[in-house]
């Protein structure tokens, strides 16, 4: 019996200097796992020249990535793992590119951050974390607003209480 092949999608989402450094580590994290790379035209002649790269996608969609437009290339299989590289520590500030790799039909995604550490997601955690972050900002907000009311009433009680000097010049006569 053959074994089916084993597929890693990497989506291309920092500078090819970051990528100097995941590329090696993916190998060796998913060994016996043949390696493909989704980037933007620009990028298609850069991540061709890393001999552990077996296949270059082309992402013909300006701008970011957007899940409306998964390549044809992409749809049509189920990746063993998808990978989505971010520039920090944490992965903010990647949500779309997040969120584009959650549509993608795989087995299991992971981010792997600037430090190089993998870190598993789900479509289900992207939506709950972005539910805690709305939260988290509404609560903010409430917050303010209740911290800055009381200092509005304050001033707007003394703006009319305190009497106000008349503006401008006195002119003195003489001379």
């Amino acid at each position: 019996m053959v074994e089916k092949e084993k597929w890693c999608l990497v989506i291309r989402s920092v500078p090819f200097q970051q990528m100097d450094k995941i590329i090696p580590a993916l190998t060796r994290e998913f060994p016996g796992h043949r390696l493909a790379v989704l980037t933007h035209p620009h990028g298609v002649q850069m991540a061709s020249s890393y001999a552990e790269v077996d296949e270059v996608i082309p992402y013909s969609q300006p701008g970011s990535f957007d899940r409306e437009y998964i390549p044809e290339a992409v749809k049509a299989r189920v990746w063993d793992v998808v990978i989505v590289p971010v520039a920090n520590v944490s992965g903010s500030g990647f949500y779309n590119v997040l969120r584009f790799g959650a549509a993608i039909a795989a087995l299991s995604r992971f981010l792997i951050n600037l430090p190089g550490e993998l870190k598993p997601f789900t479509p289900g955690g992207l939506i709950w974390g972005g539910s805690v972050n709305g939260m988290r900002a509404l609560l903010a907000a409430v917050g303010a607003a209740i911290l800055w009311l009381p200092w509005w009433l304050v001033f707007s009680l003394a703006s009319v209480l305190i009497p106000q000097k008349s503006g401008g010049c006195e002119s003195s006569e003489g001379g």
